[in-house]
């Protein structure tokens, strides 16, 4: 029959799963305003009960693992979302600042200039010997002319300064890329012996990966997604090989990096 020491154990294994039910649950009120932090929850299971010849009598608790609460499709689908609103806000700030250069108020601008340009040929073509006229219309074509000049440099100022924004968004996206391939290697290391789940590092990669999405719209997949119905019906993680995917380029694949060149900050016309 069971001894007194293994009633004690089985005490022992509930009190220890408590503890380490409180030390989970403060760990998430600490980290609960932590960017990209994901909840975690403790799992429990009976522990291998004790066959004795009147039967198996019971041998308290197990922690088989401490999960995180993490839906992979809903966060591909807000990744998604993310990578696409910080495009349309760039496209939106570039062409507003854009349309400021042609501005649709009367006497104001290329608009203006054009008109009162057409204006002076049609009055010349019903005057066309008349010397004053000649002499405006050539004035008039001198200032559409430096109106379009003063537009062409701004247009040229604004895509040099996007072009520079990109030459810097790349070299971010490199070093956030590099961070991401080290971070894989260590949770290769970590989950090695299939004993838990790196949490943490998880969570990291996963804000790595939006801050990606958020720059350059790169794309993360895995080998396989397993579900985790002891924790929640849609929680689910990805495990196996990883690769982060922009427009068919990968530029980490597991462990490896594989850097975006960018030819010069003045003149980026193309990634390689």
């Amino acid at each position: 029959m069971s001894s007194i020491f293994n009633t004690l154990n089985i005490g022992y294994s509930g009190l220890a799963a408590a503890q380490v039910g409180v030390s989970t649950t403060s760990h998430n009120i600490t980290n609960a305003e932590s960017e990209g932090y994901t909840r975690q929850r403790v799992v429990q299971a009976a522990a291998n009960p004790v066959n004795l010849a009147e039967g198996s009598v019971g041998n308290g608790t197990q922690i088989m693992d401490i999960a995180r609460i993490f839906d992979n499709f809903v966060y591909d689908r807000y990744t998604g979302i993310s990578s696409d609103k910080e495009y349309s806000e760039f496209t939106k700030n570039t062409l507003e600042e854009l349309s400021t250069y042609f501005p649709e108020i009367d006497d104001v601008g290329i608009k203006s200039d054009l008109k009162e340009y057409y204006n002076m040929w049609q009055t010349f073509a019903d005057n066309p010997d008349n010397d004053a006229i000649k002499l405006a219309l050539a004035k008039q074509t001198e200032t559409l002319s430096k109106s379009i000049i003063e537009v062409q440099n701004k247009i040229l100022d604004l895509q040099s300064s996007v072009n520079e924004q990109l030459f810097v968004n790349v070299k971010e996206v490199n070093a956030l890329a590099e961070e991401l391939a080290n971070t894989n290697k260590s949770i290769a290391i970590a989950e090695s012996g299939g004993a838990y789940t790196a949490n943490d590092l998880r969570d990291k990669r996963s804000s790595i990966e939006l801050s990606l999405a958020k720059l350059i719209g790169a794309e993360s997949f895995t080998d396989q997604i397993e579900s985790n119905i002891s924790i929640d019906s849609s929680s689910n993680e990805g495990y196996g090989s990883y690769t982060l995917n922009v427009n068919g380029f990968n530029i980490v694949d597991g462990g490896s990096f594989h850097p975006i060149h960018i030819s010069s900050s003045n003149n980026p016309n193309g990634f390689y």
